[in-house]
């Protein structure tokens, strides 16, 4: 994450969460992707399966986006 006066980037992957501690309280500055959520649920039916009884992706992965989950992509050349 970088800040400066003006601006915030932020960026998380996976199952991290970005928070901004200000005026004594935390903001949320990202969300997490959970598998179950609708959208990811979309966009993860389009190549593989999210198993009913634990809403993990195959049945092995707790969040829809992460870093180091390779066999579970599908690459196009």
């Amino acid at each position: 994450m970088y800040f400066n006066a003006e601006k915030i980037y932020c960026a998380n992957a996976g199952d991290c969460r970005a928070v901004l501690y200000t005026d004594g309280k935390a903001v949320a500055l990202s969300e997490d992707h959970k598998p179950t959520d609708e959208k990811e649920l979309k966009r993860i039916e389009k190549v593989s399966w999210v198993c009913e009884d634990t809403g993990r992706v195959r049945g092995e992965i707790g969040v829809s986006r992460s870093i180091g989950d390779h066999k579970y992509k599908i690459f196009e050349e």
